[in-house]
């Protein structure tokens, strides 16, 4: 299984949060979780070209679980996306940490 793992900065009108994002690559069938705000998220993933992903899920939060849908792009190892929420849409930057064989959740 390959991976891709960024530290990310969600924001949010709260504020950033900072976090994980890993894209997991599994025989083309990719998966994504986002660690953030102590809770792990998983979401499904579409690649949609390269260096581009759409992300769906929910992230957990202290007020409940809010749905997302993240529109990522990649290139040279910095992230750049837009999470579009039940709570408004936020910007979302980060940047490569670690690639390459890993296990998955």
């Amino acid at each position: 299984m390959k991976r891709n793992v960024y530290d990310i900065a969600l924001y949010s009108p709260m504020g950033p949060k900072k976090g994980t994002l890993t894209i997991f690559n599994e025989n083309d069938m990719y998966s994504a979780d986002i660690y953030l705000m102590r809770h792990l998220n998983h979401f499904a993933v579409t690649f949609t070209s390269p260096g581009e992903y759409s992300l769906s899920g929910e992230l957990k939060t202290l007020v409940g679980n809010v749905a997302c849908k993240i529109n990522v792009k990649s290139i040279n190892g910095i992230l750049s996306a837009v999470a579009d929420t039940a709570k408004g849409v936020m910007k979302m930057e980060g940047h490569l940490i670690e690639a390459g064989e890993g296990e998955g959740t």
